[in-house]
């Protein structure tokens, strides 16, 4: 089985105000700037949890919308066939409600936020798979250093920062 991911979905990028955060550089591990890693991995990650956080809530918000909406079209265009003389039915009132260009576009405002909160989500679990890894590689430096007087070169430094790839056809 293949499975075609379009162009624009190989590199994810999100948008915060005018500043594009390409999420795999975000990801990365920097053999090369180690320290900086260890400084700034727990502000990202607290900073992406608030963005999280202000997604949730403009998901719930939305969906609150959306719930409202649906709401005052159903008595909208009940009161409007009643007025018609037209029988209301539950299925007929549903179907004139998800054609009404308001709900369409509170609908479309609900699944756009539940996207990005789903890819920010998905970017906090991996911020913290990072921190638990940038733990377990500050912890083995310290041991080579009170081994050895310094660290130890090897295949890993490399792997780090060049993870395989899976090839995607």
């Amino acid at each position: 089985m293949k499975v075609q991911i379009p162009e624009e979905l190989k590199e994810v990028e999100i948008h915060v105000g005018n500043d594009k955060v390409n999420v795999r550089e975000l990801l990365l591990i920097r053999e090369e700037e180690m320290s900086h890693e260890f400084a700034t991995h727990a502000s990202t990650q607290g900073y992406w949890s608030a963005v999280l956080a202000r997604l949730e809530f403009e998901f719930n918000m939305a969906k609150a919308k959306r719930e409202q909406e649906y709401a005052d079209s159903s008595l909208f265009v009940r009161e409007l066939m009643e007025n018609s003389g037209i029988k209301v039915t539950e299925g007929r009132v549903d179907a004139e409600i998800k054609v009404r260009e308001s709900y369409k576009e509170a609908l479309s405002k609900e699944i756009e936020t539940k996207y990005m909160m789903d890819i920010v989500a998905a970017l906090v679990r991996s911020l913290s798979e990072k921190g638990t890894m940038l733990v377990s590689l500050g912890a083995d430096v310290r041991r080579q250093l009170e081994m050895y007087g310094s660290v130890v070169k090897s295949n890993i430094d490399s792997t780090l920062n060049n993870p395989p790839r899976r090839r995607i056809e």
